[in-house]
């Protein structure tokens, strides 16, 4: 990546869920870049080009609701990107061995987990993730998320921001990508993984 930006920015993201039944793996993906101006750029293009004027006052563009057109186009525009993808994927099978965890911890241990695995070579760092928790749990989240970074940087300043994405057409842009990495596992379906394969540093399952 080109490391010329004054923050390195991690978009946060994640699909599947944590209940006992619906999907039978869920996925954390952490999207990295020094220019979040582009893939506003991809959101701005889907509502502009893509969608059809019943549906471009649409509030958030979401994979899982988009035409096969729309996720290949968003897809090949972030493969087009100086971004680095890094996901875990947990097999739900494995969740339950601690019964003491709850989902939302589970979550925030995932997050975690996956930001250990980024190098972190600049000192000013923003990670950007969807408001969903409470208060109390996003307050959990960001300690936990500041203490992983400060082990490898002690100095490092670090924001933390918990907004609707219906108002970011960042998360909206990545909201692609942990949908398509979990196609691969979930329908053994790899054609759209494939478009953002190059993207991927490190995928890990557990």
């Amino acid at each position: 990546m080109n490391n010329n930006g004054e923050y390195l920015k991690i978009y946060i993201d994640e699909s599947g869920d944590l209940g006992s039944n619906g999907s039978k793996f869920f996925l954390i993906a952490l999207v990295i870049t020094n220019d979040n101006l582009p893939l506003k750029r991809i959101s701005k293009k889907i509502r502009n080009r893509k969608l059809n004027k019943k549906m471009k006052n649409t509030p958030e563009i979401k994979a899982n609701k988009s035409t096969e057109e729309i996720k290949k186009f968003a897809l090949s525009k972030l493969a087009e990107l100086d971004i680095g993808i890094y996901c875990t994927v947990l097999d739900k099978k494995n969740m339950y061995i601690n019964t003491t965890i709850t989902k939302n911890q589970e979550y925030i241990d995932l997050i975690v987990r996956t930001l250990g695995r980024i190098p972190l070579n600049e000192n000013n760092l923003e990670i950007i993730l969807d408001k969903s928790l409470s208060k109390k749990e996003r307050k959990n989240l960001n300690e936990k998320l500041e203490k992983e970074v400060k082990q490898y940087k002690s100095f490092a300043n670090i924001d933390i921001f918990h907004i609707d994405s219906r108002t970011s057409g960042e998360l909206q842009a990545i909201d692609f990508i942990p949908w398509a990495i979990l196609r691969k596992y979930e329908q053994k379906e790899t054609c759209y993984y494939n478009l953002i394969k190059s993207k991927i540093i490190s995928e890990e399952i557990i």
